[in-house]
């Protein structure tokens, strides 16, 4: 990790403080920012004011300048896709990475115990901005392994890149994005 940096969110009215980390690291002899976040989880309108101030945080010159241009932003936006959250994120230059349903983590009811039914809520998204990767084909890919499901409410997400950069003389690694490397 060659920096960090947080941002801290505006209280919305008596909601609780939420915030953001991004750590700058190098891949390739490219420099990506890496952000993770947590959106509030109690209204629209909490969500949209965060998103609003992630992505004008992560458009900002300080992650912009010296050369970096890619920026990958992971988190639980707590906000299905036609929220405003999610469409300020897109609005603001994010591509997403499609993840599917990831809530709740073990079903309908919202409960721990019923495991016949599969999340029925898209809320957990990665975004980025590039000029050098691109997420795969298959986006943001739900974790299923119910092993891994004693920390949250929500499935984990998994996100394969690729360098956008052909390789020459080399055959890609992923079939449904032949010319890049897996990163």
């Amino acid at each position: 990790i060659f920096e960090e940096r947080v941002l801290m969110y505006k209280r919305y009215k008596s909601k609780s403080l939420r915030n953001a980390l991004a750590v700058k690291i190098v891949v390739n002899n490219t420099p990506i920012w890496f952000v993770c976040t947590h959106l509030g989880c109690h209204t629209g309108p909490e969500q949209q004011q965060q998103a609003k101030e992630l992505s004008e945080w992560m458009n900002s010159s300080q992650f912009t300048d010296g050369g970096v241009t890619t920026i990958i932003c992971m988190g639980d936006y707590n906000s299905p896709p036609w929220f405003q959250a999610a469409k300020t994120m897109k609005s603001n230059g994010f591509r997403d990475c499609r993840g599917r349903n990831t809530f709740p983590a073990l079903g309908w009811p919202c409960c721990f115990w019923m495991t016949c039914c599969p999340p029925i809520f898209k809320l957990d998204y990665c975004v980025y901005k590039s000029e050098d990767y691109c997420c795969g084909d298959d986006g943001a890919d739900v974790l299923t392994d119910k092993s891994l499901l004693v920390a949250s409410d929500h499935r984990p997400l998994k996100v394969v890149f690729y360098s956008s950069t052909k390789v020459a003389g080399e055959v890609g690694e992923s079939e449904t994005v032949p010319h890049y490397k897996e990163t």
